[in-house]
């Protein structure tokens, strides 16, 4: 029996070393897996910092436009604003200009009543005109 047992016992063993075995061949596939896993990773937040970047400089330059857009719309709006004194302006000019033009027709009038009310002499007058 005790061949037997020592059989046994190295049996035993023999079966848990291959257990043991079994269970390192699992870790390491484990492990590799994982390291690949983690590689993955890496090149994935390699890549997304990298779009970081990219956006934030097409950031930048949209804020630089707009910052250029703003200005641009801060003169079109003082234009607008000159416009609309030049608007006002020739409105009031438009108005002064009616004015004077009724004044003309009225001072028309006035004289055509006057020559009418006092004619013209039928004889030329022969005095020098100074």
């Amino acid at each position: 029996m005790s061949a037997n047992c020592c059989f046994r016992s190295v049996a035993d063993r023999a079966k848990k070393l291959g257990a043991y075995r079994e269970q390192v061949e699992k870790a390491q596939e484990i492990i590799e897996e994982r390291d690949k896993r983690i590689k993955d990773l890496e090149l994935e937040v390699t890549a997304k910092d990298q779009e970081i970047q990219s956006l934030t400089h097409r950031n930048d330059l949209h804020e630089k436009t707009l910052e250029e857009h703003e200005v641009k719309l801060a003169v079109y709006k003082g234009l607008e604003n000159d416009e609309s004194g030049v608007r006002s302006e020739r409105e009031s000019l438009l108005r002064k200009i009616a004015l004077l033009e009724e004044e003309a027709e009225q001072n028309d009038k006035n004289l055509k009543e006057t020559t009418e009310k006092y004619p013209a002499p039928a004889v030329p007058c022969n005095r020098p005109i100074l």
